[in-house]
This record gives C-alpha cells, structure tokens and sequence, in this order.
C-alpha cells in the first residue's frame, strides 16, 4: 500500500475560535494536507494523551484539521511541536503498514 505522508499545511484561522467565553484558550485549527485514515489519528491521539498531563492541551483530529485548545500567544510554539508529532505519526503509521 503506498502511503503519501500527512504534511502540516497551517493555522486555518477562520475556524480557530474561542473555546469558552469563561476561559482565555482557543480552539486553534491546525491543516493538515489531507484527512488522515483512523488509524493515522489513533496513533496521533494515543501519543498526545500521553503528553497531555504534562501539556495541558486538549487535542482532537476534525476531518483534516488538528484541533488544539491552547492560548493564541502559544500558536508559534506548537506549530512546531504540530510538524513534529506529524512526522511521528507519519513515522508510526508507515511501520504499522508494513506489518
């Protein structure tokens, strides 16, 4: 099975928007080149629930989008934790393919 590796694309920021009016988090909208397959976004929640106690950052996949609740002065930083965990995965679901 050939796989074309998930690219981060950007920050979408039309569908980034607050993500409590009580809170000062956002839910950030970060592109991705193409919706990934579930296993792909199981691999990526898995190693991100193992983070998120240290991070303190809620994560989900929407469609082709990673959706981040994070402060909009942390977007800079993450975007590069973002193409990090992206090539992780694409790393992890490449080796789950060929077993």
């Amino acid at each position: 099975m050939l796989f074309e590796e998930i690219m981060f694309i950007g920050v979408d920021n039309v569908r980034t928007h607050k993500s409590n009016f009580e809170k000062p988090s956002y839910n950030v909208y970060f592109e991705l080149s193409k919706a990934p397959a579930s296993e792909w976004s199981q691999i990526f929640e898995e190693d991100h629930l193992a983070k998120q106690a240290t991070m303190r950052r809620f994560c989900w996949i929407d469609g082709r989008y990673i959706v981040i609740e994070c402060l909009i002065n942390e977007i800079v930083d993450i975007i590069e934790d973002v193409k990090k965990e992206v090539a992780k995965t694409n790393h992890k679901y490449l080796e789950y393919l060929n077993k």
